[in-house]
């Protein structure tokens, strides 16, 4: 699993955006700060490679990593929130112009949609590390000691399926809430697939170990059988839908590289399909349930991670001795109503 950086090419294409205010200002800089965590969790995942297949001490330390990289996630969806929660609905209640205008002239990034859109998906690409790193230990063991079966530091298959399910309620909450965004059509086009494929490999996911639970720690192979039907149902509309279409430019190998891996978890299922269903042939002898059986018992997800609530910073307060107007200091601490409007020029700019 790997999580590839989302903003390549701009999260949207548009003019320049002329709205002096300081609210504006405000929430342009915190859009960035998330952005730049966003990136450079992506740039420490991206520089660790393979780690799981090296020594034990490779290992531990890319554990750190991942967990320091899903760490900055949840930083960055923290303050994705606290833009879509606090900053964006003020900047909509003083804007001078009403809020018609405000939406129509804003970037769509900046809408109370979008941005909660990029906390559920920051969150979501931050659960997927978590899931890596508990798998870590695991792929080590599986890569030394190849064979059927999981091996015994494998985590257990139900924990997983549920972190699984959680991921991928994470992306569709983040697909419909840019669905909402006022300038919608707006919004990248690779971000928008980068959250279809998230969701539907999260689903497929979650689907196999599911299986994997029936089929190796209660021994139901027939109903193992039934939810790798489901995985691989997920995985193919991935590999062989428009999600991972051939891009042209400088994405092409990063789409190519994702469908790789699909192609990965698609191996895996059809191995342990082929297993469980030559046992049942010739062993067990177990009905498949219908997949609308089996559907009404996908069960709830599970939260590894949570979001760190974002807070501002204290305003900095700093002498300025002989450089400041006393008559500023007044105006501030006034409540004159008939102060001359240039002394009350400033307060405009927080409208």
């Amino acid at each position: 699993m790997e999580i590839n950086l989302i903003i390549s090419g701009g999260f949207v294409r548009h003019l320049g955006i002329s709205l002096p205010s300081f609210y504006y200002e405000l929430a342009s800089v915190l859009l960035n700060l998330a952005f730049a965590l966003s990136n450079t969790s992506n740039s420490l995942v991206s520089s660790m490679g393979s780690y799981e297949i090296g020594t034990e001490a490779e290992r531990r330390a890319g554990d750190g990593k991942l967990s320091s990289a899903a760490d900055t996630l949840c930083r960055a969806s923290g303050i994705f929130e606290f833009l879509s929660k606090e900053i964006i609905p003020k900047w909509e209640k003083h804007h001078r112009e009403g809020i018609a205008h405000l939406r129509a002239s804003r970037p769509p990034e900046l809408s109370r949609e979008a941005t909660g859109g990029l906390a559920q998906l920051m969150l979501a690409d931050a659960e997927r590390l978590a899931i890596r790193r508990l798998l870590s230990r695991s792929a080590m063991d599986r890569h030394t000691n190849p064979g059927a079966g999981l091996p015994k530091s494998h985590p257990s298959p139900a924990l997983l399926a549920k972190l699984e399910l959680n991921v991928h309620q994470l992306y569709s909450s983040a697909k419909d809430a840019f669905k909402l965004a006022s300038g919608a059509s707006e919004i990248a086009s690779s971000l928008r697939n980068y959250v279809s494929e998230g969701r539907q490999v999260a689903l497929g996911r979650g689907y196999k170990w599911l299986a994997l639970e029936a089929g190796e720690q209660a021994s139901q192979n027939g109903e193992a059988i039934g939810w790798l039907g489901l995985a691989r149902e997920a995985m193919k509309a991935v590999c062989s839908g428009s999600l991972l279409a051939v891009r042209n430019g400088s994405l092409k190998n990063d789409w190519a590289r994702k469908k790789g891996k699909v192609e990965q978890e698609l191996e895996e299922i059809d191995k342990f399909l082929k297993a469980y269903e030559q046992l049942n042939r010739t062993v067990t002898f177990e009905p498949i349930p219908p997949e609308a059986t089996l559907l009404t018992r996908v069960p709830g997800g599970r939260a590894a991670l949570s979001m760190k609530t974002y807070t501002m910073p204290s305003p900095l307060i700093k002498d300025f001795g002989s450089y400041t107007n006393p008559s500023v200091l007044d105006w501030a601490d006034s409540d004159d109503e008939d102060l001359p409007s240039s002394s009350r020029e400033p307060e405009q700019a927080y409208c």
